[in-house]
């Protein structure tokens, strides 16, 4: 019996829950950006139906059934929020009624927070960090019994600096920039649109993601090589890693396009489609989420199901997609018990084929390039 062959064949990929925010996300934005171009919405109608993953590469249509990708959204979107509480004095407090009409009246007399004032007082909030170091590596250089935890880092040739989770251990100095663990039963979200996938989300501390214009920033400082390292935990308490001896991310303007060197660990060099048949390496793959769409699907084939977009298909998540491929560490969490075949799930292909992973950590290392790489 194939993948998921016990699931209903249209069950989502994802949960019920995750499939209203991903609706939610596509609609905000699509309301946005009718907004910006007077009317006339490019985004692609939210939510389609997923089915549990047989076999979770996609296989490119043939010439002859492909159709147009949907058009790229212009602009970004950002979330808007505002809002204002007040209290008065115990003594000298006015009728709730009349309090409410005069909330009312300040709340509508405030401006709503456009993206350019959100970006902002993100870069106020990180000009008044004052940075530890270029990045974990240099710190654990500097001092190699500097213990594990989080740091500010200002990368070479970046404009601000940041806080990080310094992973120190045995071969210490890992920055990392993305780690699952579900949360305690409450995982954090990877639904997400571009605009957060490109800043970040979650706590540097425990579940997040670091954000792509850091991790640009990260793989591209002047003398050094990156290298990559994925740890993956599954609910056996078993571990396996996966190592890349170069690593870069191109910059946004060619939607940050995943470079990697050689392999080596024991996990399956899943990014490359290590054996298995159909699958398209990902690596040279343009990062796509749930409302930039630059994967290689026109569609994409799986059983008898074609699609055009695999973030949508893969739960909603932001990831480097070729024609799916068999890596996908943003998929939903799912809890033990209910973490079987399902198509939306947190997997490496090459070692989980079958069953969604407990936690994972992504982190990036920078070593000085000899004078003979130069």
């Amino acid at each position: 019996m194939g993948r998921g062959s016990h699931r209903h064949p249209w069950k989502p990929g994802g949960s019920s829950e995750s499939t209203q925010r991903i609706k939610a996300k596509l609609e905000a934005g699509s309301r946005s950006q009718k907004d910006l171009s007077g009317g006339r919405s490019p985004w692609p109608k939210a939510g389609s139906n997923a089915v549990p993953r047989s076999h979770y590469q996609a296989n490119p249509v043939p010439p002859s059934l492909k159709r147009h990708k949907q058009p790229e959204p212009q602009g970004e979107w950002g979330k808007l929020a505002s809002g204002r509480q007040e209290t008065a004095h115990p003594r000298t407090m006015a009728p709730v009624t009349q309090v409410s009409f005069v909330l009312v009246l300040i709340l509508l007399s405030l401006p709503p927070i456009s993206l350019g004032t959100l970006k902002r007082r993100v870069l106020v909030n990180a000009a008044k960090l004052k940075s530890q170091g270029k990045d974990c590596s240099q710190i654990w250089t500097d001092n190699p019994k500097s213990p594990s935890g989080v740091y500010v880092i200002r990368p070479e040739g970046a404009l601000d600096a940041f806080r990080a989770y310094c992973d120190m251990g045995e071969d210490g100095g890992w920055t990392v920039f993305q780690r699952r663990t579900g949360g305690n039963g409450k995982p954090l979200a990877f639904d997400r649109v571009w605009w957060e996938y490109n800043h970040g989300f979650g706590d540097v501390e425990g579940e997040h993601w670091l954000g792509l214009s850091k991790l640009y920033s990260l793989t591209h400082q002047p003398g050094t090589r990156a290298q990559l390292k994925l740890d993956l935990h599954n609910f056996e308490n078993e571990s396996r890693h996966a190592l890349y001896d170069s690593f870069q991310i191109s910059d946004g303007s060619s939607f940050y396009m995943l470079k990697l060197g050689r392999y080596s660990g024991n996990a399956g060099d899943s990014f490359g489609g290590e054996n298995w048949t159909g699958a398209a390496s990902q690596v040279g793959s343009a990062f796509s989420t749930l409302d930039r769409d630059h994967d290689s699907c026109n569609p994409c084939l799986s059983g008898d199901i074609t699609f055009n977009e695999c973030s949508q298909w893969n739960g909603g998540a932001g990831w480097w997609f070729s024609n799916c491929g068999v890596a996908n560490l943003h998929g939903d969490w799912h809890p033990e018990g209910d973490h079987k075949s399902w198509s939306s799930d947190i997997h490496w292909g090459t070692w989980s084929p079958t069953e969604s992973l407990k936690a994972t950590e992504m982190k990036v290392k920078t070593v000085v390039i000899a004078a003979t790489e130069a």
